[in-house]
């Protein structure tokens, strides 16, 4: 499980790599990190809030 829970992670994180170069920006990345880390809807709820204040 926790090998199959890696692979995923890995997975997410190259595409966010990916969708950065192509021009998504860090954002997407990020978020997809967080929602993965458990943390998912805090941490989006979190940044949205940065977001709006800027």
């Amino acid at each position: 499980m926790d090998y199959i829970k890696l692979v995923i992670v890995l997975g997410i994180i190259t595409m966010g790599i990916v969708a950065m170069y192509i021009g998504y920006g860090e954002e997407v990345f990020w978020i997809a990190v967080a929602a993965l880390s458990g943390l998912g809807g805090y941490e989006i709820h979190k940044k949205q809030e940065a977001l709006r204040k800027k």
